[in-house]
């Protein structure tokens, strides 16, 4: 049986040049709008992109979100047996942002696995070997330096071929973003889909907006724009 597969917070977030901050969520007293992250991937075809290999698998997902200057992680997780489902599959995560002020928000979701085998692996080595030759010591009677022939320890670099088991990690995987701005108690679903796993991923964000038969509806919610000249 393959094993699920975590893996660090930043792999997913393929958008992104380097790791990125944790976002600090607003605490309990504080204003905050509520987001429901729906992810829905294609589990037959993430499958297929696994290789037979593997040592082990999974599915991913990040959540970041851009506020201000800055990206900011928000959650990072694998799907434990999402992967043994069949078709559509749906994740559902909430989170709590910061109000009032433009996000955009990065949502990553696709396969991870791993895999492990032997390879010839190229290696330096610092080896040890003994000369004998002239160094320079202190004479401290005669008050100067003078040669002396010694035995030392030196070390040569050495290169080297050797087959040995490596272990390396795989991710396919697609991000899609979108600017909002997030209003104070506010509650919002971000549908995001992937089809494809690796490309043509799409992401909506929508207000919930409660009617008097107790139900909600659904309002998209327009995309905010980044003005230019703003750093990226």
């Amino acid at each position: 049986m393959k094993k699920s597969l975590a893996f660090p917070l930043c792999l997913f977030l393929l958008s992104l040049s380097a790791c990125v901050s944790q976002y600090k969520l607003p605490g309990d007293n504080e204003p905050a709008a509520l987001v429901k992250a729906r992810m829905t991937i294609d589990v037959d075809l993430a499958r297929k992109f696994i290789p037979g290999d593997r040592i082990s698998e999974g599915i991913a997902i990040s959540v970041s979100v851009r506020d201000g200057n800055k990206n900011y992680i928000v959650l990072s997780k694998s799907v434990p047996g999402l992967l043994s489902s069949r078709g559509n599959q749906t994740e559902t995560q909430s989170l709590r942002l910061h109000p009032n002020r433009p996000v955009i928000l990065n949502i990553d979701m696709g396969a991870v696995w791993q895999t492990s085998k032997m390879e010839l692996v190229h290696k330096t080595e610092q080896v040890p070997k003994q000369v004998t030759k002239y160094v320079q010591e202190y004479d401290s009677y005669r008050k100067q330096s003078v040669s002396k022939m010694k035995t030392v320890t030196e070390y040569e670099t050495v290169r080297k071929t050797v087959n040995e088991m490596v272990t390396k990690n795989f991710a396919l995987s697609c991000t899609a973003s979108m600017g909002f701005i997030p209003e104070k108690d506010a509650v919002y679903l971000a549908d995001y889909s992937n089809l494809m796993v690796d490309k043509g991923c799409s992401i909506q964000v929508y207000q919930q907006l409660p009617e008097k038969d107790g139900k909600f509806k659904l309002v998209p919610v327009k995309e905010y724009k980044t003005p230019a000249g703003d750093s990226k």
